[in-house]
C-alpha cells in the first residue's frame, strides 16, 4: 500500500514538473541574433571576364524610337565622347510630363483642400464649444436661481424655451455628425478610412438623431398638455419636495446632453481627420513622380551623343527620317588602342547604361593592373552562350573603352570587368534574412522594450547579401537579425543571443 502511494506522489510531482516546465519554456524569451542598424556606403557589383580586342570602327545606335528633328554631327570630323550627333523629337514625352506635372499638382491642391477644411471646421467646432459654454453657465445660472428661490420650478413657458433651446443645439450638432460620417464614408470607399472610422460617425449620428427626437416629443408633449402643465405649475409654488427633485433631474440632464456635445466636439478636433486624405494623396504622387523621372531618362535619351573620341567615318542619320534602337546612326572611329569585350547575363542588363564607369583589373602573378573605362556599347539583343558548366545562357555583349591610365594590352588578353550597379552614401540596409513578406508589404522585427515588433518598410533594393531601406526603419533601431526563427511573431519577447 505504501509503495502505491509512494509511485502516486511520484507521478504527480513528475506531472507538476512538466507543467511548470511548459508554463516556464512558454515564459522563455526567444533568443535571437540582433544587429543595431547604422548608415553605410553600399557599393553593389558584379564582375565578368572580358578580353581585349583590337580597335575598331565603332557604330553608334539610339536608346529610343522617334523621329529626327536635327543632326549636330557632320562626316569626317572629329567628335569627343558625350558631344550631340542628333536630336530625336521629344515633344510626345514632353507633353506627357506636363500633363503628370499637372495631375501632382492637382493632387497637392487636394491635401491643401483637405488641410484647409480641416483647419476651418476645427474652428466650426472651436465656436460651438464656445457658445455652448455659454450655454452650460446660462443653465448654471439658472439653476441657482432657481434652487435660491425654491419656489417652483421654471414655468411651462420657460421649460419649452429650454427645450426649443437644446433642439436648437442638437440640430446644430446633427449637422455636423452627420457631414463627418459623410466624409469618413467617403475616405473609407477610397482605402482611406478604416470601418470602425464609418462605425463610430454613425453611431454619433444615432445618438443625435435620438435626442433629437425625444426633445421633439417633449415639446409636443408639452404644448398639447400646456393647460396641466399651467395648473401643475401652480400647485408646485407649495414648493413641495418633489417639485424639488424633478427641478433637479431636468437641470442635470440638460447639463449632462451639452457637455456630452462639447465632448464629440472637442473629440473630433483631437482626431485630426485629414491624416488618412493626405497620406492617401501623397502615395499618389509619388507613383506620378516615378513616371515623370522614367520620362526625364526618355527626354534625355532624345539627345543621342558620342560615347567615345574618334572620326565620324559615317553618318547614316543624315539620310533618315526616324531612328529605332535597332538603327546605326553613326560610326566613329576610334582613337584607342583596344577595346574590352565582355557579355553580361539578361538579369543584369538593366542595371548597366551606356557611359557607366566600370573598373578593369588584368590580373598578374605579382602586382594585378586595375585600370577604368566606360561602357561604350551595349548590344539591343541576347545571343545564346554554353557556360563552362555546360549550361545554356542567354548574355548581352558589352564593349567598355579603357581610359588613358590603360596598359599596353595585346589582343585577345583576358580582363575581368567589374560593374557598380548601385553605388550610394550613407545607406540604411539590413540582412536579407531579416526581411519577411505579410500578404504584398514587407516587414522586419524591430526590438523595443525585449519584444519583437513586426513593422512595415520600404524596400529600395535588395542585393546578394542585404536590403536597402527606403523607409521604416531609422538609424539606431535595433533589427532582429532572421526573422524566420521558429515562434517568432509580433509581440513575443526576445533576448539576445550569448
Amino acid at each position: 500500500m505504501m509503495k502505491k502511494v509512494f509511485k502516486i506522489i511520484i507521478y504527480i510531482f513528475i506531472a507538476v514538473a512538466i507543467v511548470g516546465y511548459g508554463a516556464f519554456s512558454g515564459l522563455k524569451p526567444i533568443a535571437v541574433d540582433i544587429t543595431k542598424v547604422s548608415p553605410k556606403d553600399i557599393d553593389a557589383t558584379f564582375t565578368e571576364q572580358g578580353y581585349v580586342s583590337a580597335s575598331s570602327d565603332f557604330n553608334v545606335y539610339p536608346d529610343i524610337s522617334g523621329n529626327i528633328i536635327k543632326v549636330m554631327a557632320k562626316k569626317d570630323t572629329y567628335i569627343k565622347m558625350g558631344d550631340p550627333i542628333l536630336k530625336i523629337d521629344d515633344a510626345d514625352f514632353l507633353y506627357q510630363k506636363r500633363l503628370h506635372e499637372s495631375t501632382i499638382n492637382g493632387y497637392k491642391a487636394q491635401i491643401a483642400n483637405a488641410v484647409t477644411e480641416e483647419k476651418n471646421m476645427k474652428e466650426d467646432y472651436k465656436n460651438n464649444i464656445s457658445k455652448l459654454n455659454a450655454d452650460l453657465k446660462s443653465i448654471e445660472g439658472q439653476r441657482k436661481t432657481s434652487e435660491a428661490n425654491r419656489l417652483s420650478a421654471p414655468s411651462p413657458d420657460e421649460q419649452l424655451k429650454l427645450i426649443e433651446l437644446s433642439i436648437n443645439q442638437v440640430n446644430l450638432q446633427l449637422s455636423y455628425a452627420t457631414e463627418e460620417y459623410n466624409k469618413v464614408k467617403t475616405l473609407y470607399e477610397v482605402g482611406s478610412s478604416s470601418e470602425n472610422d464609418v462605425r463610430i460617425a454613425k453611431n454619433n449620428v444615432d445618438v443625435l438623431e435620438n435626442q433629437l427626437s425625444q426633445l421633439k416629443e417633449q415639446q409636443s408633449i408639452r404644448k398639447s398638455q400646456s393647460d396641466a402643465l399651467a395648473k401643475q405649475y401652480n400647485e408646485s409654488l407649495t414648493g413641495n419636495d418633489l417639485a424639488a427633485k424633478g427641478e433637479k433631474e431636468y437641470f442635470d440632464s440638460l447639463v449632462a446632453s451639452i457637455k456630452s456635445q462639447i465632448d464629440s466636439f472637442t473629440k473630433n478636433i483631437e482626431k485630426g481627420s485629414s491624416v488618412n486624405t493626405v497620406a492617401y494623396y501623397h502615395a499618389l504622387i509619388e507613383g506620378e513622380q516615378a513616371t515623370i523621372d522614367h520620362l526625364d531618362q526618355s527626354i534625355s535619351d532624345c539627345v543621342v551623343k558620342a560615347q567615345m573620341d574618334g572620326f565620324i567615318s559615317e553618318l547614316p542619320a543624315k539620310n533618315l527620317s526616324t531612328v529605332t534602337p535597332q538603327t546605326c546612326i553613326a560610326t566613329i572611329k576610334t582613337e584607342a588602342q583596344y577595346i574590352i569585350e565582355t557579355t553580361i547575363s539578361t538579369r543584369n542588363s538593366n542595371d548597366v547604361k551606356k557611359g557607366m564607369a566600370v573598373e578593369l583589373v588584368q590580373g598578374l602573378r605579382t602586382n594585378d593592373n586595375t585600370f577604368t573605362g566606360v561602357i561604350s556599347d551595349i548590344s539591343s539583343f541576347a545571343e545564346s552562350k554554353t557556360s563552362a558548366l555546360g549550361v545554356d545562357e542567354r548574355r548581352v555583349k558589352v564593349k567598355i573603352t579603357p581610359d588613358s591610365t590603360a596598359p599596353l594590352l595585346g589582343d585577345g588578353y583576358d580582363v575581368d570587368v567589374k560593374f557598380f550597379y548601385y553605388n550610394e552614401k550613407n545607406k540604411i540596409s539590413v540582412p536579407n534574412a531579416a526581411v519577411f513578406k505579410n500578404g504584398d508589404e514587407d516587414f522586419v522585427f524591430k526590438v523595443v522594450n525585449n519584444k519583437a515588433v513586426a513593422t512595415p518598410i520600404k524596400v529600395d533594393i535588395k542585393l546578394d547579401l542585404d536590403t536597402v531601406i527606403k523607409s521604416g526603419v531609422n538609424e539606431g533601431d535595433l533589427i532582429i537579425y532572421d526573422a524566420n526563427i521558429e515562434g517568432l511573431k509580433d509581440g513575443v519577447k526576445v533576448s539576445q543571443k550569448k
